[in-house]
């Protein structure tokens, strides 16, 4: 019975040296979890004779997360499994994330099994997700739950998509004085003889952004703001290097320079430096002053500073319903303006019933159409949150909703798991969002090889849900999961294996000796 005994215990410390010697060989495999044997002792009625291994566990605590730069590895940060479905079509459960991608788009494992989640929404109308119309935020065109499918990334460009709105904030220096100080820059028009005219614009401080049309051709808007009046600006639009007619019909053609006027629109501040919302835009043409305003634009006569070199011509403020106006007369000898037309009807449409110039913080701006896109275009200009404080001119923000087409130039992952398809035009729209599963019990999982591993009756069914969501750890781009072998244990559990192993060795010689001893008497 005592080589019995002894057997039982060379076979148990024999099966922990062969569990040591697997973590010490998985001790650089991304994603595998350490086993360890549990021993239980043996006993026949009331005498013991030896030993057996009762289970082996792994454990399944969070390896060290190491950095490798590549895109598509990633970490679970915290609890959960990547879903995977493996090529016969069966659903395992891995923590290894070196993920690629193939050439239809699936992102797979070394193993060829493909990464599943949550794919889009298939009544969203994808076209318009891509042009960003459909986009709130979170990515509310992925649909979290029901049962996931295989990732798959779509190789499609994405569509250009029309300048809708600007937004911007500024300081205007409050220290500008209207009629001091002014830069100048020069338009080349054509006037109603086709012939070419140089058109001079003063202003004090000027600004340029990046608009898109119907088919992603870039418009360059050009703002010129010129100080009129204490806490009054007035802003004047060019598009590619030309002025605007607001007064056109349709709102959108170069500017004339014998009927048209330029597309401009006011900015009015309180003594606070505030922006205020009432009397500050026209959308179709000039600013509105009305006498009756609270805001006392000019003095009677004052030139706005927009001149024309050739034929003799300018175009003028007309103090009495602030409007501007052609003054095909010359000036007379003493500066005096002549010749202005009005137009009273005109301020009806910018006032309201109290008296007041209608609010508003934004101004439209149409922009001339090029051949097949959509002829003309217009788009707001919000300018809620400038300033007029004692500091230089300047742009403190300024962000635009249009951009040109684009073409799929990578992916990349993000902390919750959504798989994010980035385009050549800056764009970024998801392709779905990464499933994580979690078990009740995850010592019951049964080992498969290759990094997975399959649910059973003892680990109970998976629980499915998105990175951050819950116990569900976050996922970590560009980094894996190390292995969570500790190397210095496995070699003094193997040190004390080994001394077990030959203490039971011992055993069995001296039981031998003993026998011996008895035969010979």
């Amino acid at each position: 019975m005592s080589f019995t005994t002894a057997l039982s215990g060379i076979n148990a410390q024999s099966e922990k040296l062969n569990v040591a010697g697997n973590n010490i060989a998985n001790s650089q495999t991304v994603g595998y979890k350490s086993s360890s044997v549990r021993f239980a002792d043996v006993f026949a009625g009331s005498q013991g004779i030896g030993v057996r291994v009762s289970d082996t566990r792994q454990d399944f605590t969070q390896g060290s997360v190491e950095s490798t730069g590549r895109n598509l590895d990633l970490a679970i940060s915290g609890d959960g499994f990547y879903r995977v479905e493996r090529p016969s079509g069966e659903a395992a459960f891995s923590r290894s994330g070196e993920f690629s991608m193939t050439s239809d788009g699936f992102i797979v494992n070394a193993q060829g099994a493909r990464l599943t989640g949550y794919g889009l929404d298939q009544n969203v109308d994808q076209a318009a997700v891509s042009r960003g119309e459909a986009m709130p935020f979170p990515f509310t065109d992925v649909v979290v739950g029901g049962a996931p499918q295989a990732l798959q990334v779509p190789a499609d460009d994405i569509p250009a998509r029309q300048t809708s709105e600007v937004n911007g904030t500024y300081n205007f220096d409050s220290r500008v004085r209207p009629g001091e100080g002014l830069n100048q820059v020069s338009f080349n028009l054509v006037d109603d003889t086709n012939e070419q005219v140089e058109v001079r614009l003063d202003y004090h401080y000027s600004n340029n952004y990046t608009t898109y049309d119907s088919l992603g051709n870039a418009r360059q808007v050009s703002t010129y703001f010129e100080k009129l009046a204490d806490n009054t600006w007035l802003a004047t639009v060019a598009v590619d290097g030309q002025l605007i007619d607001g007064s056109a019909a349709d709102g959108g053609s170069s500017l004339n320079p014998e009927s048209g006027t330029p597309q401009s629109f006011l900015l009015n501040f309180n003594q606070n430096g505030q922006l205020l919302t009432k009397a500050d835009v026209v959308s179709s043409g000039a600013p509105a002053a009305p006498a009756n305003s609270a805001f006392d634009l000019l003095p009677d006569n004052t030139v706005l500073g927009i001149t024309a070199v050739s034929p003799d011509f300018r175009f003028e403020l007309d103090t009495t319903n602030g409007r501007y106006v052609r003054n095909a007369n010359a000036l007379a000898a003493n500066g005096d303006v002549g010749g202005i037309t009005t137009n009273p009807g005109w301020i009806a449409d910018f006032i309201t019933e109290n008296g007041d110039v209608k609010s508003s913080s934004s101004a439209n701006v149409t922009i001339p159409g090029v051949q097949g896109a959509n002829n003309p275009f217009s788009f707001d200009f919000n300018f809620a949150g400038s300033s007029q404080f004692a500091n230089i001119s300047l742009e403190n923000e300024i962000n635009q909703n249009g951009y040109t087409s684009g073409s799929l130039a990578g992916i990349t992952v993000t902390a919750d798991g959504v798989v994010m398809r980035n385009f050549t035009n800056e764009q970024s729209r998801p392709a779905g969002q990464i499933a994580l599963a979690n078990f009740r019990n995850t010592e019951g999982l049964e080992p498969l090889g290759n990094n997975l591993w399959a649910a059973t009756n003892a680990s109970g069914l998976a629980n499915l849900g998105v990175p951050g969501a819950g116990r569900f750890g976050l996922i970590e781009s560009g980094a894996i999961e190390a292995s969570n072998v500790e190397l210095a244990k496995e070699l003094v559990d193997m040190i004390i294996s080994q001394r077990a192993y030959q203490a039971n060795s011992n055993t069995i010689s001296t039981q031998d000796e003993l026998l011996q001893t008895i035969i010979n008497l």
